[in-house]
């Protein structure tokens, strides 16, 4: 089954599938097929799928129905407000700990940026109080537009 690599690009994901890998370097086709070149030590995760688009349907499907308010709730009841792997992420959401379980993770994590503060590939629970200010500080920008 063709082996597809994740990486970021600032807070954007990137998938792509492995044509070819020589002396750490892979040679990626995207989704769209066009062509590019990736140093191995940039990958975030590895998959097989039978193709990009399944992949990325499996993942946003999972990804779409992540309660992030749940996760961080968790996370602030059981007094973990230290930055979390997302592997220790997959394992306390979903039970069990996949490569695909983590990219739906990262990928609702990236989107929804309220909660969580992203420290690389780590994601830190914000406290009460910090949600509290971070509402506070929306509605006074909102009030002023």
């Amino acid at each position: 089954m063709p082996k597809i690599i994740e990486y970021l690009e600032g807070d954007r994901v990137v998938i792509g599938l492995v044509t070819a890998q020589d002396r750490g370097k892979l040679s990626l086709a995207d989704a769209t097929g066009r062509a590019s070149k990736l140093a191995a030590d940039k990958v975030v995760l590895e998959h097989t799928a039978a193709s990009i688009d399944v992949f990325i349907a499996r993942r946003d499907g999972l990804a779409r129905v992540i309660d992030v308010p749940l996760l961080w709730e968790s996370l602030t009841e059981a007094g973990e407000d230290g930055p979390q792997e997302l592997s220790a992420l997959a394992g306390l959401y979903y039970g069990e700990d996949s490569s695909l379980h983590r990219s739906a993770l990262l990928q609702a994590l990236l989107a929804e940026r309220v909660r969580f503060r992203r420290k690389a590939l780590r994601f830190e629970p914000r406290s009460a109080a910090e949600l509290t200010q971070l509402a506070d500080q929306d509605a006074a920008g909102r009030r002023k537009c």
